[in-house]
């Protein structure tokens, strides 16, 4: 008998593995940590198409995976993530896997805003300037700096959660 072959889905809610599970039935196996299903509306896969694990350790997750592989008789043909938090793990799987994905490195440097500007500008992209702040001090200090518009924005994570622009340092007073 063949293995199945499947698309493993690296955390991500319960509203698109439900989607993902009626636009495309039997092709995906999802890996899942186990808060998303606790709070979820949606009815769960069954254990052959998810595997519950607290996605925070990578070797767990990894052996987790390859007991589930086994066992389920699948094969794993493709590898994605719908969440920004479990990207870098995803870049991990897919390596000892061996398949295409972002290597951890590229993960890593797309969300980590700083690193992306130095790579930027250290290959003649175009952006703005940027500098860390960690204290309200070095934040007015580099305000004057460039004499303009600054916007702060925490070094991790994604979207525009938690960034501020300010024209004065008066933001900068708490």
């Amino acid at each position: 008998m063949q293995p199945s072959p499947r698309v493993l889905v690296v955390g991500t809610t319960a509203d698109y593995i439900d989607w993902i599970r009626h636009s495309c039935p039997g092709n995906a196996l999802f890996l899942t940590d186990p808060l998303i299903r606790q709070s979820a509306q949606e009815p769960p896969p069954s254990l052959f198409e998810e595997i519950l694990f607290n996605l925070s350790d990578h070797h767990r997750v990894r052996n987790a995976l390859q007991r589930h592989l086994r066992k389920e008789r699948i094969s794993l043909v493709g590898i994605t993530s719908y969440d920004c938090e479990s990207m870098a793990l995803a870049a991990l799987l897919a390596r000892d896997f061996a398949l295409p994905y972002p290597t951890i490195e590229a993960v890593q440097n797309c969300r980590d805003k700083f690193r992306s500007k130095r790579l930027w500008h250290r290959h003649g992209v175009p952006c703005p300037r940027a500098r860390r702040v960690h204290m309200q001090a070095d934040a007015v200090a580099f305000l004057h700096h460039i004499d303009g518009p600054c916007v702060l924005k925490p070094v991790g994570g994604s979207g525009s959660e938690l960034v501020f622009v300010s024209h004065n340092q008066w933001l900068f007073v708490t």
